[in-house]
């Protein structure tokens, strides 16, 4: 009799910590598609600011501009080198709006692949800020092949990065370094900005901004690791993990090797 009782003891305690171990799971499987439906909203959104950047602004840029160079015969002396002023600011914005819209869409990652993705945004960013931002790839022989959507992650992990950089750090320089070696990719992205104090944030996470919970959820998406290391004065530095597959390369892997 005890031992019937042993045994049926031991069996429901069993069956009780499979039936935790399949709650744990539905509830990381349901956190992963709640922050699956949030990023596929927010591409739907990035998208939708995309289309209308190009079909809004920037086809009423132009037409600005046409309205301009019509006049320019009609004018000479200093308006006319106004004029011209005006058309090339015209033209230059049209361009930035063109890049701007570019990098918001999904598009970019399917036609030019991540690498060079990342290096035209980081010369977007060059544009608008006077912070020196340098990109560099370390990879044994060609660049593993990463499905799109996760190319487009860790896309929008740099994204995200740069903006809070530019937001908050007040920082100088950047420096983003890719380090593909078996299976496994580390990216770094290091600035000499103010930084922060890390035990205050890691007490308080409400109290800082969103952008570095955003990082760690993008991570997450792909099972990654997340960390950072800041202090007051010295910087933050952000560091990831990602494994990845070695069965195929990318068809646009020999251009992702150079610096930017």
């Amino acid at each position: 009799m005890s031992i019937l009782i042993i045994i049926i003891l031991l069996f429901h305690r069993k069956e009780k910590e499979k039936h935790k171990y399949e709650i744990e799971y539905l509830s990381i499987q349901n956190q992963k598609y709640l922050l699956n439906t949030r990023l596929e909203i927010q591409e739907q959104t990035f998208n939708q600011i995309s289309r209308e950047i190009h079909d809004h602004i920037g086809q009423r840029l132009t037409l600005a501009r046409l309205y301009v160079n019509e006049l320019a015969p009609k004018i000479d002396g200093r308006e006319l080198d106004l004029l011209h002023e005006s058309s090339e600011m015209i033209e230059e914005a049209i361009r930035d709006l063109k890049s701007l819209s570019r990098s918001l869409t999904a598009n970019i990652i399917q036609t030019e692949g991540l690498i060079p993705a990342l290096q035209l945004e980081i010369n977007r960013v060059k544009k608008i800020t006077q912070t020196a931002i340098e990109l560099q790839i370390i990879h044994d022989e060609k660049i593993p092949f990463m499905p799109e959507e996760n190319e487009l992650i860790i896309y929008r992990i740099i994204q995200e990065a740069l903006q809070n950089i530019i937001r908050h750090a007040e920082a100088s320089r950047v420096f983003i370094c890719f380090i593909f070696k078996n299976n496994l990719l580390e990216l770094t992205i290091q600035d000499n900005g103010k930084g922060f104090n890390q035990e205050e944030f890691n007490r308080d996470r409400s109290s800082h901004s969103s952008g570095l919970t955003n990082l760690k959820k993008r991570a997450e998406m792909l099972n990654g690791q997340f960390h950072i290391i800041s202090s007051p004065g010295s910087g933050t530095t952000l560091s990831f993990k990602f494994t990845y597959s070695t069965n195929q390369t990318t068809s646009h892997a020999t251009n992702q090797t150079s610096a930017a």
